[in-house]
């Protein structure tokens, strides 16, 4: 994510090591010392999970996720299309 999103000095001083198992444990409910434990797909299911749980906390995180989704369909949106032809786009 670094490559995409510039940070400020302050976040690239402020590193933590353990965020990710910490968002684990609390979203899994395993115990943060047993996290590095779990295997590696599960670990990875979880910290997916957490991060799409912590991110739908706020108004900003939802829309985020909601373009997130939009960008992943692969199919049209006939619908759109067709009343945008309809208004007078041109396709």
């Amino acid at each position: 994510m670094d490559k995409y999103f510039q940070k400020e000095q302050w976040e690239q001083e402020l590193i933590s090591n353990t965020s990710d198992y910490k968002a684990v444990a609390d979203y899994s409910g395993v115990a943060l010392d047993r996290v590095q434990d779990l295997p590696y797909s599960q670990y990875k299911l979880y910290l997916r999970d957490a991060w799409i749980a912590n991110m739908s906390k706020s108004d900003e995180g939802r829309k985020f996720l909601e373009t997130c989704w939009r960008i992943r369909q692969t199919s049209a949106d006939e619908k759109a299309i067709k009343e945008y032809q309809d208004y007078g786009g041109d396709v």
